[in-house]
């Protein structure tokens, strides 16, 4: 069955359509293709004197393997914040963790990784700097990994029962990479004379 587009898509391409180009495009015909057959690009866009223009929405993640990534991370790593025995009153702790150090490892040794995190917070949270600043943490059996943990104070004018935030820190820069592959997947599908990818 073709996709529904929802509403805030339709107003975005909408939008994106009437400022192209210094609004060339404004007033255009604007066919979803995607609504009638599947796998079609989201928009056919015909200007008043026959020129077109395609359409089509993707994910461009921020590097390669993120939505994998971040399933992991968010399976394994982010339920710490739960933690309250992990909280420091009247602070605010975030831990940045290197993204894909749990890519590739066998469940066994996720474990570790995991749990070596979580010791090294239980066991420094009341040692830290106040600021950002880059700490090693010890893996048994694999190399030391380098957390970035930020400190930051939040009593006593609204003492509370402080946080944990965990979150992942990009090391790679490989945008690049992941802009390509989106082409190379999306462009062949328009039919259009020319087309457009934009990054959502």
């Amino acid at each position: 069955m073709p996709a529904k587009r929802g509403r805030d898509e339709q107003v975005f391409i909408k939008l994106f359509v009437s400022a192209y180009e210094n609004f060339i495009w404004a007033c255009s015909e604007i066919d979803a293709l995607d609504e009638r057959t599947d796998g079609a690009i989201e928009a056919l866009v015909t200007r008043a004197d026959g020129q077109t223009m395609a359409i089509e929405h993707t994910l461009i993640e921020p590097f390669v393997g993120d939505k994998r990534d971040f399933a992991m991370f968010e399976q394994a790593l982010l339920k710490m914040e739960n933690d309250k025995t992990l909280a420091v009153p009247d602070t605010g702790i975030t831990v940045y963790i290197p993204v894909g150090i749990l890519d590739g490892q066998k469940p066994a040794k996720r474990n570790v990784i995991v749990d070596s995190i979580r010791f090294w917070i239980a066991n420094n949270r009341l040692h830290l700097r106040e600021g950002k600043h880059p700490y090693p943490c010890d893996m048994p059996g694999m190399p030391p990994i380098t957390l970035t943990v930020e400190r930051t104070i939040l009593g006593p004018s609204r003492p509370n029962l402080g946080s944990l935030s965990v979150r992942r820190q990009q090391v790679t820069n490989d945008l690049d990479k992941v802009i390509e592959k989106a082409f190379r997947e999306k462009l062949p599908t328009s039919n259009a004379t020319s087309s457009l990818l934009i990054p959502i």
